[in-house]
């Protein structure tokens, strides 16, 4: 009898053992998957401080519908894996984002031309917005918060 109380005991001390590992392994798989989920974010953001981006110059054409900007990229940062730019005019209409997969290295200047969707609404555009994105492990496009913009006369 008293072989069977502590078999029953080393059994149920093993199961709570194997209770807990289990319990273990699931919190670390989920914590893992936050850690390395923040860790690419810290990484993407941490890239988009170092850019600086700058217009020097736009201009848009309302019949043909296209939009060139002159983008300066200013020392600091990765190679970048495009632009995003947005035109905009007066009543608020706005072209959306526009892709343009167009690298831009340190100290590097480049002309970008952007097509306006036809139903955007966008006439008598008056500001362009430049957004520099990455694409992160997933090569996914991560836009910075960063925005350089661009008044546009007439």
């Amino acid at each position: 009898m008293n072989n069977k109380k502590a078999l029953l005991q080393v059994v149920t001390t093993v199961i709570f053992i194997s209770l807990a590992l289990i319990a273990i392994g699931i919190v670390w798989a989920v914590i893992q998957g936050l850690i390395q989920g923040g860790a690419s974010d810290v990484s993407v953001n941490s890239k988009c401080l170092k850019v600086d981006l700058s217009i020097d110059g736009a201009s848009c054409n309302d019949t043909t519908h296209v939009c060139t900007v002159v983008v300066k990229r200013n020392a600091g940062g990765e190679v970048l894996s495009g632009v995003k730019v947005q035109v905009l005019n007066a009543s608020g209409s706005s072209s959306g984002v526009i892709e343009s997969k167009t690298a831009l290295n340190e100290l590097e200047t480049k002309t970008i031309t952007v097509s306006i969707p036809s139903n955007s609404n966008v006439t008598k555009a008056n500001k362009v917005e430049v957004t520099p994105y990455f694409n992160d492990a997933e090569n996914v496009a991560f836009a910075c918060p960063s925005t350089a913009e661009f008044n546009i006369v007439a």
